[in-house]
Formats: C-alpha cells, sequence, structure tokens
C-alpha cells in the first residue's frame, strides 16, 4: 500500500506583473513507498529473511521561469525517512566466518535540497548548474564489530546510530557550458561539463574513536 498526496499552484500571472518572474510553481508532495523482501545466502546458516524496506518521503519546493524564459531554476526540500533499509554488509555465520550478505538497518534518513538552473544568456549559449546538499544518517542500526572478531574472536554488537552512510557525499555539484555555432556544414555545439563530490566514508568509524 504506498499512499501519495501531492498539491501543486501557479502563482497568478497578475501577482508577478514586474517582477521579471514568467511563471511561479509552488508544490508539496506526501509519500509511501516500499521496497519487497527477500531470502539472502549467509554462509552455514542458509537463506536469512531479509524484510520489506519502507519508506516515507515528504518533499516542498518551487519552479521559476523569469526574464523572458530565458531562466528556469528549481529548488527542493526533502526529507526521507526509511524503515527496515535493505544493506548489503560483511557479517559472520553461525559458524564464524566471514560472509556478505544482506541486512536490515532499523531506522536510517535522509535530509536535504537541491537546487537547478538553466540559463540562455543568448540563443546560441547555454549554461546549467546543479547543487544538492543531503544529510544521510542511520537512526536506529544495529552492526557487528569485525574488528574484535578478527582481533579477539568475540562476536561483539556495536551501535552504528547516528553514523553516515559510507560512499555518500554530503555534497555533489555540476556546471555545463555550451554554445552553437551555425556553419554551413550543419550545427556545431562544444560543451564543457565540470562535476564536484565532496569527501566520501568508505569505513565506517569505530564507536571506541
Amino acid at each position: 500500500f504506498t499512499p501519495m498526496a501531492s498539491a501543486s499552484w501557479f502563482v497568478p500571472e497578475m501577482w508577478l506583473e514586474d517582477s521579471g518572474l514568467d511563471s511561479l510553481l509552488l508544490y508539496a508532495t506526501w509519500s509511501n513507498g516500499f521496497k519487497s523482501g527477500f531470502l539472502e545466502p549467509s554462509g552455514q546458516d542458509g537463506l536469512v529473511v531479509v524484510d520489506p524496506e519502507l519508506l516515507e518521503n515528504r518533499e516542498i519546493g518551487f519552479k521559476i521561469d523569469a526574464f523572458q524564459r530565458s531562466v528556469r531554476f528549481n529548488v527542493a526540500l526533502y526529507s526521507m525517512i526509511f524503515k527496515d533499509m535493505q544493506l548489503i554488509t560483511v557479517k559472520t555465520d553461525s559458524a564464524n566466518t566471514l560472509v556478505v550478505t544482506s541486512q536490515n538497518a532499523g531506522k536510517s534518513m535522509i535530509e536535504g535540497g537541491e537546487m537547478e538552473l538553466m540559463w540562455l544568456p543568448s540563443p546560441q549559449a547555454l549554461i546549467t548548474l546543479s547543487y544538492s546538499n543531503n544529510n544521510y544518517k542511520f537512526k536506529e542500526f544495529l552492526d557487528q564489530d569485525l574488528a574484535a572478531l578478527a582481533i579477539s574472536g568475540q562476536n561483539v554488537t556495536i551501535d552504528r546510530s547516528d553514523e553516515q552512510f559510507p560512499v555518500s557525499p554530503e555534497q555533489t555539484a555540476s556546471l555545463g557550458m555550451q554554445y552553437t555555432f551555425v556553419t554551413s556544414a550543419g550545427l556545431i555545439t562544444p560543451r564543457v561539463d565540470f562535476s564536484y563530490k565532496s569527501c566520501l566514508l568508505y569505513t565506517s568509524p569505530s564507536p571506541r574513536d
């Protein structure tokens, strides 16, 4: 069962007179989603059950066209709450053998926003810019301490709540520029693109750090 509710409103054009804006759309969305559960091999233990992943998503934003539609600017803010997020992790089976398998994190979240800008400074030129800033975090997640297992053979459960997601950049950005030349041989459009990602967390910090 995945309900969704969405509302949008175009601001009347008469309200935008003398503002430089051609149109302004405001919107809000609430929705639920899920990813099916499944059975996953786990070494000596055979198949283990991975529960369905549930998601509650909330989003608000606006879309603007301005300056005789030569500029388009979109902004979105969102919050995603996951229950039983499905993760691929390294654990041990009942024989203390390392296995790559799947498991559920109790609760996790993504909160952030993104913006997109498209600008036509002339009929031949196009500049695009995008930026996103996201906070990825586990809220409830009990995992296995592989360091304790490797060093002392102990099976220790660690609380990874409030840790960031691994390999998930907090900030990303991109910039693209192109220009179209009209020639006797046809249209020639050279383009250059730049992209940026902030630092990635490849290993989870130890609770003792």
